[in-house]
């Protein structure tokens, strides 16, 4: 039986590479339970300059890239000054009158 004639193949295209800026790294993306297990290797990847896009089930939750900036700086009591003052401004409103406790326990009965 003769042979079926088929067309020969198609060349193949040469795909030009996108022009890259050499200082900006490919975003990586790992899923959520890498960056639980395995935070210090996600934090490298930071370091090294890299995007890196974490997903739950194939859906994006964060990315995480390093800005460039300097880290913050400890203020003379040891804590960090934005977080001082963010806490200073939380804990001087003042409790609500039926407390979280309570109403848990209310509804609980």
């Amino acid at each position: 039986m003769p042979r079926p004639v088929t067309s020969p193949r198609p060349a193949r295209r040469k795909v030009k590479e996108a022009a890259v800026p050499t200082d900006v790294l490919p975003p990586k993306t790992l899923p959520l339970r890498e960056l639980l297990r395995h935070p210090l290797k996600v934090k490298q990847l930071i370091a090294a300059g890299h995007e890196v896009r974490i997903t739950d089930h194939g859906k994006p939750l964060w990315r995480i890239s390093d800005d460039g900036g300097a880290a913050p700086q400890p203020t003379a009591s040891g804590l960090y000054g934005s977080d001082d003052e963010f806490w200073d401004e939380v804990l001087k409103v003042p409790p609500a009158s039926p407390s979280l406790l309570g109403v848990l326990s209310e509804s609980r009965r």
